[in-house]
């Protein structure tokens, strides 16, 4: 997925009467992570994105021994990020057409294993090059505000003793 170098976000300090946008630069950097495929590196915990390229890899995934017990595994350590998502590249229909598989069955293995372990499902199309353009930003923008929901980080304990 290739994210966009800058994008155009709701600035939370304006009103939902008087939304004001805001242009924030993004970069991005490729490293393996040990959980999921994208995090914002600002916030590590705040957020994590678990992606699916496709229905053949996530009926692969829920309905084989191996495959559930490893996406269960890998929920399981999502667990440490206070929000979870499961980026699905593509929607609704397009889950008639797996291979292999009654759909129906997919899709409530699906919803029931993420239920389970509280992860929010995000299915977007991504058939064309604006429609992975759009998906990327969708992408972004969650990380971004998933962040923002996060309290801070406690400040780090200090060491030196004062004395009166």
């Amino acid at each position: 997925m290739q994210f966009p170098s800058h994008l155009v976000v709701w600035n939370p300090s304006s009103t939902l009467l008087a939304p004001h946008p805001t242009t924030i630069r993004l970069q991005t950097k490729t490293v393996l992570l040990p959980t999921g495929d994208y995090v914002l590196e600002s916030a590590p915990r705040a957020t994590v994105i678990e992606r699916k390229q496709h229905l053949d890899e996530l009926a692969a995934n829920l309905t084989t021994r191996d495959g559930l017990r490893r996406f269960r595994d890998e929920l399981i350590r999502m667990q440490e990020f206070t929000h979870r998502v499961l980026f699905l590249e593509g929607d609704p229909l397009s889950l008639t057409r797996t291979r292999d598989c009654n759909p129906a069955v997919i899709r409530d293995i699906l919803l029931s294993t993420l239920a389970e372990h509280r992860v929010e499902l995000m299915m977007l199309p991504c058939s064309t090059a604006n429609a992975r353009n759009h998906a990327a930003e969708w992408l972004a923008s969650r990380l971004i505000f998933g962040a923002m929901q996060c309290p801070p980080p406690p400040p780090p304990m200090s060491s030196s003793v004062k004395t009166a």
